[in-house]
């Protein structure tokens, strides 16, 4: 971050990136067998092509925020309210930095 201007994207980032903690396979295993919800955003065109995740809430991204709120309409239900732990499958890797940090 600069001293006299505003943030660039580039802090932006940097700072959604050290508030998110990535889990591979195994520990997103673990976390789904402890509660986790896990939420896939992934285009439906790369659904189709990769394949589904068994288990995982689909979200289209425009509508992520609003599809978690608690005070939202239930549009997905779900037994969870509150996760403790919310997992993202996206269609990049690394996960892009944006979903994870506007939750």
């Amino acid at each position: 971050m600069t001293r006299n201007g505003p943030r660039s994207i580039d802090d932006v980032l940097a700072a959604a990136r050290a508030r998110l903690r990535r889990l591979d396979p195994w520990a997103t295993a673990g976390a789904l067998a402890a509660g986790a919800l896990l939420v896939d955003i992934r285009p439906v065109e790369v659904r189709r092509r990769d394949g589904e995740v068994a288990g995982a809430l689909v979200v289209d991204r425009n509508v992520l925020e609003w599809r978690l709120d608690p005070g939202s309409p239930p549009v997905h239900h779900t037994r969870h309210t509150r996760p403790s732990i919310l997992e993202l499958v996206t269609q990049t890797v690394p996960h892009p930095d944006n979903e994870p940090a506007a939750l």
